[in-house]
């Protein structure tokens, strides 16, 4: 997808569904930036201090993720990131709620064990 459909997925369809999520508590602001085909690093990376953004977002149109990852992500704090894989708003909202402290839900079997989701 192009960077005006990734902007427009993460700011509107992403973004709307974090707001109705937590009763507009939680909403999203930032900036798309182009690929870097090449290898250089984004105008937004300083070589010295690194990503001048608390919270980042990858976002991979082409198909590079390993079989069977559609995304990873760290798991809350003060500074966060995470990698999507594909322009999927639902993998995107499922990362960013890792980035927001939220881990996977678990399925407990019939058996009494636990079966992690996702």
């Amino acid at each position: 997808c192009s960077q005006s459909q990734i902007q427009s997925m993460v700011f509107t369809t992403v973004n709307n569904a974090l707001r109705e999520s937590s009763y507009n508590k939680t909403w999203l602001e930032g900036e798309v930036f182009p690929a870097m085909a090449d290898g250089s690093q984004p105008s937004f990376i300083d070589s010295t201090t690194g990503y001048p953004y608390q919270h980042t977002v990858f976002i991979f149109t082409q198909n590079r993720a390993p079989p069977g990852i559609s995304g990873f992500a760290t798991i809350g704090g003060s500074s966060t990131s995470a990698t999507i894989f594909g322009c999927n708003p639902k993998t995107t909202l499922h990362e960013l709620g890792h980035n927001l402290g939220l881990g996977h839900a678990n399925l407990r079997s019939s058996s009494g064990t636990n079966i992690e989701y996702g």
